[in-house]
């Protein structure tokens, strides 16, 4: 009969035997490595007390992979939309209200990104004005 202290390590033995291997082998894929970074940041707060809007353009000189970071804040009506398109092709099309939230989307030289914001300030209502923050990175 084989007793308890030479079958507790053995069954330990077992469960730990395939933590030392891989599950997943990486051999023979390719990671796209970048070399720059460009910083492209649209944002803007609203301090008016009547409802206004603002847009930001940004035409992309570069090809590679844009990662957003997207902050929206609004009272009672207003949004931030995100338009990217390229000759005429919707690629991106989302409006954001109240929400934080990310996106990552692959870019090509002149493609387009717009944001079009609208919002107000009440100090009855808020102590801070609408506001939207695009802080994006462009690896290429």
């Amino acid at each position: 009969m084989i007793s308890i202290n030479k079958f507790v390590p053995f069954v330990l033995l077992l469960f730990l035997s395939g933590c030392t291997s891989s599950a997943e082998s990486t051999e023979g894929l390719e990671v796209k490595k970048y070399d720059n970074e460009q910083r492209i940041l649209h944002s803007y707060q609203f301090w008016n007390e009547y409802p206004s809007s603002v847009g930001n353009t940004t035409v992309f000189n570069e090809s590679g992979l844009l990662e957003c970071e997207v902050k929206t804040f609004n009272h009672e009506e207003g949004n931030l939309t995100i338009h990217i398109h390229y000759e005429g092709e919707t690629i991106l099309n989302e409006s954001f209200r109240n929400q934080t939230s990310y996106f990552t989307i692959p870019i090509t030289v002149n493609m387009t990104m717009d944001s079009y914001s609208s919002g107000f300030y009440d100090p009855e209502i808020s102590p801070i004005g609408d506001f939207f923050v695009i802080d994006c990175f462009l690896n290429y």
